[in-house]
């Protein structure tokens, strides 16, 4: 159902599709001698019906997704964030689409829980996510990385730090502590020919070093060499340093963070087409870099997308077929059931200020301003979004 059905907006169209593969699943059972189900309990557990859940201290799982192990994160669970039906199914869906390792797009109108509920899920599993809100100004610099003019230290410190790693394995610190305070003051006050110098004293005392591995000692060489290039243009007036600084999705990409870019089909095509040759594939090349040694992809890194329906927003463009055909898409539509919202209402509207025939009346007066709204724009304005952040001003 989830494969030809998750990206379906229409809920009339939705639950036609339902009834005609229940159809279809109803003769397959008949002709094997199997008892047949009810067409509308097909669209009753597609559209409606709540999953089963459980969130303990080292695993969580939503529906028939597979538990997943939980990992102590810096930042837990909102306490304020509410499981309904909607989201439960919305949860199962992402969380067996994470397990096949699909990158996913999220369609649905604005204050839907789109964000929310990834940022959720990335603090149940001890994910750090980035979110990006895309716009038509973004540039794939912002993402991939990019050609930046740097201080001195950025280009020392790769090279001091590869240098004391070695060092203080194969010396007693104690014993080179002049030479290693030398070394640190040349570095701190940007002295690059006397830190070069430091670093040749130190290259030549570890390749007499016996035991010591040769690797180590040949790439801290290389590493020196190039640090006395950089230093000769320079002297000689060869203007500013410049280096390739990653951008966070390539960071993310090697280390396995995961990256939510919001608003994605505001990004302008160029940006699109880039992401369309990233999302895929466990190497990749950056063209940018001028790579001959491709990009390891991590196996834990995960990519989102979420946007605004481009048949109801202006302004918004549908993603091209390049990249839409790639993603995982579900659609995340808006609650509208009396069921959903009320335990929002009286998780987050103090019970201390309000009872509950209060807050019946504060559920009931959304449901009336929302349908006001949606009568007289033909389209709602008034949603998920704003009954949070009223009930949080209470």
């Amino acid at each position: 159902m989830d494969i030809y059905l998750a990206h379906i907006y229409d809920k009339h169209i939705k639950a036609a599709l339902v009834l005609s593969l229940a159809a279809e699943a109803n003769s397959l059972f008949e002709s094997v001698g199997q008892g047949q189900l009810s067409p509308d309990a097909f669209v009753d557990f597609v559209m409606k019906h709540t999953r089963d859940f459980g969130i303990g201290d080292h695993s969580y799982y939503f529906g028939r997704s597979e538990p997943v192990a939980r990992e102590i994160a810096e930042s837990q669970p909102d306490k304020s964030f509410v499981f309904t039906s909607t989201t439960l199914r919305l949860m199962e869906q992402v969380g067996v689409a994470l397990k096949r390792e699909e990158s996913l797009l999220l369609v649905g109108e604005t204050g839907t829980g789109k964000t929310c509920s990834i940022q959720e899920l990335a603090k149940l599993q001890g994910k750090k996510l980035h979110v990006f809100n895309m716009n038509q100004n973004t540039d794939s610099a912002d993402l991939l990385g990019g050609f930046k003019p740097v201080d001195i230290k950025f280009l020392l410190k790769p090279t001091y730090e590869y240098f004391l790693g070695l060092f203080k394995k194969a010396f007693k610190s104690h014993k080179n502590q002049k030479f290693l305070d030398l070394m640190q003051k040349c570095y701190e006050e940007n002295q690059i020919k006397e830190f070069i110098q430091c670093l040749s004293h130190g290259l030549t005392s570890l390749k007499a070093k016996k035991g010591l591995d040769p690797e180590g000692t040949k790439q801290l060489e290389t590493m020196i060499q190039d640090l006395q290039r950089r230093a000769q243009k320079l002297e000689s007036g060869g203007g500013f340093i410049f280096q390739f600084i990653e951008g966070t999705l390539i960071k993310s990409l090697q280390c396995g963070d995961w990256v939510l870019l919001d608003e994605i089909n505001l990004a302008s095509d160029s940006v699109l087409n880039k992401l369309s040759t990233i999302i895929e594939g466990h190497h990749i090349l950056l063209n940018e870099r001028a790579d001959i040694v491709e990009t390891k992809r991590h196996p834990d890194f995960r990519i989102f997308m979420c946007m605004n329906p481009p048949y109801t927003s202006a302004g918004k463009k549908q993603l091209p077929a390049s990249l839409r055909v790639k993603l995982t898409e579900l659609y995340v539509p808006e609650l509208e059931l009396e069921i959903d919202l009320w335990p929002i209402v009286d998780r987050n509207a103090p019970s201390t200020m309000f009872s509950e025939s209060q807050k019946r009346q504060i559920l009931e007066f959304y449901l009336l301003a929302r349908s006001l709204v949606m009568n007289h724009n033909k389209r709602g304005n008034i949603g998920l979004r704003n009954l949070s952040r009223a009930l949080k001003m209470m």
